[in-house]
């Protein structure tokens, strides 16, 4: 069974938050299969309704220098929004919608906004809704199973790349009953 951490860099807590960036890992027990970064178009999201918020705003501008230059690069390299929300479905596999599990880090975050995002341009996410899964909570029940950080802090792929890690770790430490 495909599993993938998601994770979003986005301009707002609210479910219809403007999403900037997205990191995708494909996992499973043995380890990291592929891993897709996207850059997501603001001014489109705004069209449609998605939301900005002062706080989300003023919390990045106190993020370190390469957290924010990975925000603001992504401006430069988006694309119409549905062919992006296409891509994303793609790598998630979406002929195994089924299947695919997808993992975020809190059970009202990641994987809520992006299904939010695909509904405000009127497609449908690729997972099936029972498999959804919450890496936070998992976290949070096995705090005496270290990790590392890999990468840069709030860069979408770095920060997915590490939970998936961190749940593999977790999944060996609890002997293999989560993936």
């Amino acid at each position: 069974m495909p599993h993938y951490m998601i994770d979003l860099e986005t301009l707002d807590t609210a479910s219809t938050a403007v999403i900037t960036s997205i990191g995708i890992v494909e996992f499973d027990t043995n380890g990291l299969i592929g891993e897709v970064e996207y850059h997501l178009d603001i001014a489109q999201q705004l069209k449609v309704g998605r939301t900005v918020s002062a706080d989300t705003l003023m919390w990045w501008f106190n993020q370190d220098n390469d957290a924010r230059a990975i925000l603001r690069q992504g401006q430069i390299k988006t694309k119409y929004m549905p062919d992006s929300l296409r891509s994303i479905s793609h790598f998630i596999k979406d002929k195994e919608e089924d299947r695919a599990i997808v993992w975020g880090n809190g059970a009202s975050f990641d994987n809520v906004k992006l299904a939010s995002l695909y509904e405000s341009f009127n497609m449908k996410e690729p997972w099936a809704y029972y498999n959804d899964r919450c890496y936070r909570t998992l976290k949070a029940s096995h705090k005496n199973v270290s990790y590392k950080r890999d990468g840069v802090h709030h860069r979408a792929v770095d920060d997915a790349r590490t939970q998936a890690l961190h749940l593999i770790k977790i999944n060996k430490a609890a002997g293999g009953v989560y993936l």
